[in-house]
């Protein structure tokens, strides 16, 4: 229902005035968005901004002080190894340590005791020649001091991991010794260390008093360079482990040259100092926070960490406090974004006077286009009829065109199942010449069998040629055979008549003559039978001879010949296979190009059948122009209203 009222209310109006109003309501809409980016990015960028320059701070100060801890560590050390303590030169040990003092401008005194506490020798001049009062110092004992105890029983403060090991660190403190040296309070730190001979053996303790310039200094340099070259107030703080204030650089006590004074504290310091941040952060927490500063009555970034750096020991758990105005940081960035702001305006006053321009302009131009919309309406009209008439035409041609193709496509289709049948039969006579073909060379190669047969026939009638050259020899032993016979029988009869002549004695000889005799019978007798059998043999071997060399000729002659009609055969059959071959690929080429043709004739009947179809669909999309150029002819209307109101 209020969608119906917008609309509505929006017909009264022209298309003029439709297009202004979104015009300024896009542009509105995008520099809205715009606008909000920008602050958010601002946010971000005022964030990243602080971080950095604390980041950058941070590491700054903890790079330097960290260095300057990790020389003074090893200081002492480098000087306790000094041959000079192992002799009884104190004049010498003295000068070694003025020059000492001199040199580093860091150490305001350096003692040297024996392992009981006793003084032996110290520097008897400050960095800037002043004179020291030892009076009372040469006759102290220090036994009961931390800086020996620890020293001597060798309990240092280490962190292995980084390598510190060997020197006892006493914090930042108002220092006694230096008091009773210069007749003043001053804050050092203290390193010692044990001092053995060469043979390892203890001869007595070292400690380097440093005054607090060796932090101070690193500090002091990050405070001036934030003055100098900015415009930002930065304030720091350095705290020990309990919490008590170690350098105080707020703009307060610098200005008073106060920022390293151990009884001095501004009102900056002392309202940190109690704040639950640092509370927090002594409590081994980093990180920020906002809190409002009373003394300067402005938004104030907090950020506090300790020193973390290699070189340094974490035990020893020195805070750093660092104190930014927000507007100090965030000022440059918040000028930024109020340019952008101002940007984006001055391009929104802009885009509504082009848009303006704009809307002019496209009225005009849609009032032309509906005046030659009303043309063009009117002349599609007239061409639809006449096409609707043009199509009637086509459409009953297209018919007849496919009825046409109907009729040669089935012509087409029985030449081609008679083709078809003609390849299968063609194909049929080329299966069976080429059996015959192949038993034909069969056959042939049987007949080429049987010739090599023969062969072996007359190879094998010489065999029996041997054979009977075999038998005549037999015969020709059995001959002699004959006569050892007839030659044994007369000796037997020899030896019988011996036997007689002898009488008595000669009887067992007769009876050896006798058998002799018989034996030679009976071999005589066999010897006869193998001869009548060896010359039926050879008679038979003969007429076996005769006739296998008739035979072999016979087959000799009889295996050519057939040899000879097989090969004409399978030449013949050959020739036919070659012929049946060629009517095959005659008849399947056939086959192919009326195969081509049909479906040539197919695709016509389809494209035929596709043309009348398309003939229908164009005479129903005619009346469809038909009576769409009708409805432009309203929508013209509507246009118009569109354009000029329903005022118009």
């Amino acid at each position: 229902m209020a969608l119906e009222k917008i609309n509505n209310l929006l017909d009264r109006f022209s298309l003029k005035a439709k297009v202004i109003f979104t015009g300024i309501f896009g542009i509105t809409i995008i520099a809205f968005i715009i606008i909000t980016i920008a602050l958010i990015n601002n946010n971000i960028r005022n964030q990243e901004a602080i971080q950095n320059y604390i980041n950058k701070s941070t590491s700054a100060i903890d790079k330097s002080i960290s260095a300057q801890f990790y020389e003074r560590y090893g200081d002492v050390q480098a000087f306790a190894v000094n041959t000079i303590l192992q002799t009884n030169r104190i004049d010498d040990m003295t000068k070694v340590f003025n020059e000492y003092v001199r040199m580093y401008g860091i150490y305001d005194f350096i003692l040297f005791v024996d392992t009981n506490g006793n003084y032996i020798a110290s520097n008897s001049k400050g960095p800037k020649d002043e004179m020291l009062n030892l009076t009372k110092l040469s006759k102290q004992n220090f036994a009961n001091t931390e800086w020996f105890k620890n020293a001597i029983d060798e309990k240092f403060t280490v962190d292995k991991t980084n390598g510190f090991d060997g020197t006892f660190f006493e914090d930042a403190q108002t220092d006694n010794l230096i008091e009773e040296a210069y007749g003043r309070k001053e804050f050092t730190t203290s390193f010692s260390t044990v001092v053995k001979n060469t043979a390892g053996k203890k001869i007595g303790v070292i400690t380097n008093r440093a005054n607090f310039s060796w932090v101070g200094s690193e500090v002091s340099t990050e405070f001036e360079q934030a003055r100098q070259f900015s415009a930002i107030r930065l304030d720091i703080l350095l705290l020990n482990k309990k919490g008590d204030l170690l350098a105080d650089f707020t703009r307060e006590s610098f200005e008073k040259g106060k920022a390293l004074d151990p009884s001095y504290a501004s009102e900056k310091a002392k309202m940190l100092i109690e704040s639950d941040s640092v509370k927090d952060a002594l409590n081994n927490k980093s990180g920020s926070s906002y809190y409002y500063d009373k003394l300067s009555k402005r938004d104030t970034y907090l950020a506090f960490d300790h020193i973390k750096n290699k070189k340094f020991i974490p035990s020893i758990n020195w805070t750093l406090v660092i104190s930014i105005p927000v507007d100090d940081i965030f000022g440059a960035n918040n000028r930024q974004t109020l340019y952008t702001v101002v940007i984006i305006s001055s391009v929104w006053l802009i885009s509504l006077v082009f848009a303006l321009y704009l809307s002019l302009g496209l009225s005009r131009k849609f009032a032309e286009v509906a005046r030659r919309l009303g043309i063009t309406s009117e002349s599609i009209l007239k061409s639809s009829k006449e096409l609707t008439k043009l199509f009637d035409k086509v459409a009953a041609n297209a018919v007849k065109q496919s009825q046409s193709q109907e009729q040669s496509s089935a012509s087409l289709t029985q030449i081609l199942a008679m083709i078809k049948r003609t390849v299968e039969n063609v194909q049929g006579s080329k299966i069976t010449a080429t059996n015959v073909s192949n038993e034909a060379q069969e056959g042939n190669q049987a007949m080429e069998r049987m010739e090599k047969a023969v062969i072996k026939i007359e190879e094998t009638n010489t065999s029996l040629e041997e054979i009977r050259k075999i038998i005549n020899q037999i015969n020709t032993k059995t001959s002699l055979i004959n006569d050892i016979v007839t030659k044994t029988e007369l000796l037997s009869l020899n030896a019988s008549i011996e036997a007689a002549r002898a009488g008595e004695y000669g009887k067992g000889f007769a009876v050896v003559a006798e058998e002799v005799g018989n034996l030679a019978k009976t071999s005589g007798n066999a010897a006869n039978e193998i001869e009548t059998l060896i010359a039926s043999s050879a008679s038979k071997v003969d007429s076996i001879i005769e006739e296998t060399k008739l035979k072999v000729v016979e087959g000799i002659e009889a295996s050519k010949l057939a040899v000879t009609i097989f090969k004409g055969i399978s030449e013949k059959i050959e020739e036919i296979k070659q012929r049946v071959d060629s009517i095959n690929e005659a008849t399947n080429e056939q086959k192919i190009g009326v195969e081509t043709t049909t479906e040539a004739t197919n695709l016509l009947s389809m494209v035929t059948k596709e043309n009348s179809d398309s003939a229908d669909k164009a005479l129903a999309t005619a009346k469809t122009v038909e009576q769409d150029s009708n409805r432009i002819a309203l929508s013209m209307n509507e246009i118009k209203y569109l354009v000029y109101g329903k005022k118009y």
